[in-house]
């Protein structure tokens, strides 16, 4: 049955339609140091053992930002954010030495965020251009500042797009330094503490998969999960599901998961039930297919009897919510 299962499997969404809106993500940087590109003495770049005193901003100089990734969604991960960027101060009534136009913005750049999980295995990059300062463009995001595009990513996040900001300065140490400084001090001597909102558009969302009207949640056995072979409560259930993106080790696309030596998934993966975070114990590509994956999880002890909504996160991006019988 199972065999017959996953050779007829297709995309399921759920109790309705996948949503098409946006997933939130909520990234969280410290140790921020903004690099003033304020001498032209290659010699003397990265020498200082700090902390240094930059010259004062003018138009057309250079920066490079550094800062450590430490959370996406509350949930603890690692990384890094850097941006290289050249301060154009535009406004409408410029002073002497900025540029005249009839927005209000600052530092155009180019910013890059690589995730990793909270053990340092990789998850995936988020690249962005735009302002670091100065008007939002219209549509919603929290208050803050600046107006970054997502022009794509890596990995978990491959093909994503959408918009975002700096949300907020959580803590306002030092943040910048002369290019001279040497970046390997920054831990050392700190910066700053900033969050980025981001409201992304994924090429895929994680989801479930059926065949018929079954859908793919198994018992232990194989034997699906239906109205008339419902969960239990603390039960171990296996998901066929969709959407979870590159494994380590990789493949290539078109090749099946190995059957010899499994390949986890990079990304981070949750299942909530009825709105609860429950533990994955396995997330895994299925051997033998290009596309599926298994999920592990256990029903809570506490579910109510009848219908429990499911739903998993990948990458910190949600999947459309499905519904199993449980008893």
């Amino acid at each position: 049955m199972l065999r017959h299962f996953l050779l007829t499997l297709t995309l399921a969404l759920g109790a309705g339609a996948q949503s098409d809106a946006p997933a939130t993500l909520d990234i969280e940087t410290e140790n921020l140091v903004i690099y003033r590109h304020d001498v032209f003495d290659a010699t003397r770049v990265a020498t200082e053992a700090g902390p240094t005193t930059p010259l004062p901003l003018r138009t057309f100089m250079n920066v490079t930002w550094i800062a450590d990734v430490v959370a996406v969604n509350g949930i603890a991960a690692k990384g890094a954010m850097t941006v290289r960027g050249t301060w154009v101060s535009l406004n409408p009534n410029p002073t002497p030495g900025t540029g005249i136009a009839d927005t209000s913005n600052s530092l155009a750049g180019d910013w890059v965020f690589d995730i990793q999980r909270s053990d340092g295995s990789p998850v995936g990059t988020i690249m962005a251009s735009g302002w670091a300062f100065g008007a939002r463009s219209a549509g919603y995001l929290p208050p803050g500042q600046g107006n970054l595009a997502v022009l794509g990513g890596t990995g978990a996040f491959v093909g994503i797009r959408g918009q975002g900001k700096e949300a907020s300065v959580i803590a306002g140490a030092r943040n910048t330094a002369s290019v001279t400084e040497d970046p390997s001090n920054r831990r050392l001597h700190g910066g700053s503490a900033r969050r980025y909102a981001f409201q992304l558009i994924p090429m895929a969302r994680p989801a479930f998969v059926t065949s018929a009207n079954t859908m793919g949640v198994f018992h232990s056995d194989f034997s699906p999960v239906t109205a008339s072979n419902p969960a239990t409560k603390g039960e171990v259930l296996i998901a066929a599901v969709t959407g979870l993106g590159p494994t380590l080790p990789g493949k290539q696309p078109d090749a099946p998961f190995s059957a010899d030596a499994l390949q986890v998934v990079a990304a981070p993966i949750q299942v909530l039930v009825n709105g609860t975070h429950v533990n994955a114990s396995s997330q895994v590509g299925w051997p033998g297919t290009t596309g599926t994956y298994r999920v592990d999880f256990r029903v809570p002890e506490d579910a109510a009897s009848g219908l429990a909504t499911v739903q998993l996160v990948a990458a910190w991006i949600p999947g459309p919510t499905a519904q199993i019988p449980v008893r």
